[in-house]
């Protein structure tokens, strides 16, 4: 991985999970290999200690945010990097096929960063929100389609939202947020916010869940 990325390694020490190749993988994505956090983490904030939550049919591994209300999660059963807000009943949408489509997307986003002024022409944007389509949907195509992540971010880069100005911007209001100190986006505990416990599941819960699902929990 880019040495000059900042790269968050997961503590995956007592949280359950499933076993099989699939797992074996993720495990190693999250805990070892790790995932790239550019931006001060205006694009992707870490949960370091990822834990289980439900949302309908749908058993999601958190590893981070994507904003205030939105997890980012692996999928149980499809192992699909998805994203939910924190609430209960809320669906799921696609982000990527895997965790490490999840990484190369990323790490694209960081390497090709700064994408361009905030008094640029429309042309200007349009050429780089279409190089994000070509370069992400190369990665992982699934991930550019209609209401997926990738897909709306695109949109916003057309609208001129991811401006060099305006991702500092969006790293100093952030920051209102919380109490701690910079880099405030490394503690989890920003991130568990009370309509969050609706869809946490506790260690013991996710253990039972697995239990009687047909993905035992790993030993």
């Amino acid at each position: 991985m880019d040495s000059s990325v900042d790269t968050v390694r997961f503590n995956l020490t007592g949280v359950p999970l499933p076993t099989g190749v699939d797992w074996i993988e993720i495990h190693r994505s999250l805990a070892n290999d790790g995932v790239p956090c550019p931006f001060q983490g205006g694009l992707f904030r870490p949960i370091t200690t990822p834990f289980w939550i439900r949302s309908g049919t749908s058993s999601i591994l958190a590893f981070g945010r994507a904003s205030i209300s939105l997890v980012i999660g692996v999928e149980l059963g499809s192992c699909h990097v998805l994203q939910i807000l924190d609430a209960p009943g809320y669906p799921v949408s696609f982000v990527n096929s895997s965790i490490l489509c999840f990484t190369k997307s990323v790490l694209w986003m960081a390497k090709r960063y700064p994408f361009y002024d905030a008094d640029c022409e429309d042309t200007c944007r349009m050429m780089v929100a279409n190089e994000l389509r070509d370069s992400l949907g190369s990665i992982d195509g699934p991930c550019m389609g209609e209401d997926t992540f990738w897909g709306e971010l695109y949109w916003d880069m057309a609208n001129g939202d991811w401006s060099t100005a305006d991702i500092g911007m969006k790293h100093t209001d952030w920051s209102k947020y919380q109490d701690v100190p910079p880099p405030w986006w490394k503690h989890p505990e920003f991130y568990l916010k009370p309509q969050l416990d609706a869809i946490k599941l506790t260690d013991q819960e996710a253990r039972t869940w697995l239990a009687g699902s047909s993905i035992k929990e790993s030993s």
